[in-house]
């Protein structure tokens, strides 16, 4: 018991040492065991997929080192450590392994963190041994920025933390089903392919722009067709949810407009002045602009990606969307 509480304060005092007389004694050993390795989360990933946000809790790795991660016991990528904040670090890809494991990477995902040298853990990478050999820190930022830039992408990762989506713009494309008028005046649900894009104004708070459109076939009266279209501003918070979902309640004002060309046309010799009145008046009553209430469902499917669905009393959704 004394040996053991002796190695955990040693771990806690002096990480970092550890970490790396751990590396040191399986590489004389000839091999690194996957299980022997910190663990780390990754926080996000941006739209490239070249910068990753991954925590530090760990003390797993420092600014400038080399790392390697490792999913499912193989080899993914390999990365330099850009940035250190707090219990996070930004890290830029050099070169990935395996594009199999590469695809399964998501935010949320636990990840394996090797520090240096990774030509013992499998098989034997030359082309990375021979180039990296005594490298396993770079020594200045001037280094750094001059074989490595990063000055592509946001490397600040005290910004951001707090999102449930870290990038400011979500395009979608959806199939719904509005509700309307049909010709006997009843309510009727019509089929509607609709593009969306939303911008976060701050930190979970967006605001949304929706355009549909479709047409009514036969109205208001046989052989005539109505188009009806769809404008929608919603104001939403996005709520992180479990399983990789954000719920986003809404609010929103929706106007709809309806337009058919042939609606009360005066030559219409099957249609007398009073049934040409009342086609416009059918049209007419197609418009409607009301308060509308909801919620948004996005399921994260790969980095960047989403499936979503909206239920409110605007419209019923199924989709995808896009984070940039």
């Amino acid at each position: 018991m004394l040996i053991l509480l002796s190695l955990f304060f040693s771990f806690i005092i002096s990480p970092n040492a550890l970490a790396q007389s751990l590396v040191d004694d399986f590489s004389s050993a000839g091999s690194i065991s996957a299980s022997s390795l910190s663990t780390e989360k990754i926080m996000m990933i941006s739209p490239s997929k070249r910068i990753f946000i991954l925590t530090n809790e760990n003390t797993s790795y420092d600014k400038g080192d080399f790392i390697t991660l490792i999913h499912n016991s193989k080899k993914v990528a390999r990365a330099i450590v850009a940035k250190i904040n707090n219990n996070n670090g930004g890290i830029k890809i050099l070169k990935i392994y395996s594009l199999t494991e590469w695809n399964r990477l998501a935010t949320g995902i636990d990840v394996q963190i090797l520090r240096g040298d990774d030509s013992l853990f499998g098989k034997r990478d030359d082309s990375i041994a021979g180039a990296e050999d005594g490298l396993g820190k770079i020594e200045s930022d001037d280094d750094l920025y001059n074989e490595t830039s990063i000055s592509e992408d946001n490397l600040e990762v005290d910004e951001n933390m707090n999102r449930a989506i870290k990038p400011d713009s979500l395009v979608s494309l959806s199939y719904g089903m509005i509700e309307s008028l049909s010709l006997g005046g009843s309510t009727e649900r019509y089929s509607q392919f609709l593009g969306q894009y939303a911008f976060q104004l701050q930190d979970n708070i967006w605001l949304e722009a929706l355009y549909g459109q479709n047409v009514i076939k036969n109205y208001p009266n046989d052989g005539l067709d109505t188009k009806l279209t769809n404008i929608t501003i919603r104001g939403k918070y996005a709520i992180a949810g479990p399983m990789y979902t954000i719920i986003k309640p809404y609010v929103g004002f929706q106007m709809k407009s309806s337009d058919s060309p042939g609606a009360g046309a005066p030559n219409d010799i099957n249609c007398d002045a009073t049934c040409q009145e009342q086609e416009l008046e059918d049209v007419e009553n197609l418009k409607e602009n009301k308060l509308v209430f909801g919620v948004t469902a996005l399921k994260r499917l790969v980095p960047g990606w989403f499936m979503r669905a909206d239920l409110g009393t605007d419209i019923i959704t199924f989709g995808f969307s896009l984070e940039f």
